[in-house]
């Protein structure tokens, strides 16, 4: 069976629970563009470390989604990050 993303919400709701986390649109995409402000030579420090704690809010549910069953993180503090997470479960 295949899933569209309208299946798992569609236009008129903007979040779901998944393994008792409340998971809202735009999370995976908001991940990335996090990961891609700390990577970015053209962020300040303070901009990094902004990303930074904005991406560890999602950390959860990135998790409640299973992400890390199935991609990992070239960027290895993202990994480290992803990983801490999962062994204080």
């Amino acid at each position: 069976m295949a899933i569209r993303p309208e299946d798992l919400l569609p236009d008129d709701i903007n979040s779901r629970e998944f393994k008792g986390v409340e998971v809202r649109k735009g999370t995976i995409g908001a991940a990335m563009f996090n990961v891609k402000t700390m990577e970015s030579p053209d962020s300040s420090p303070a901009e990094k470390m902004e990303a930074k704690k904005a991406f560890e809010a999602l950390i959860p549910s990135l998790i409640a989604l299973d992400l890390h069953q199935y991609m990992t993180w070239k960027n290895s503090e993202i990994q480290a990050m992803i990983n801490k997470a999962l062994s204080a479960k």
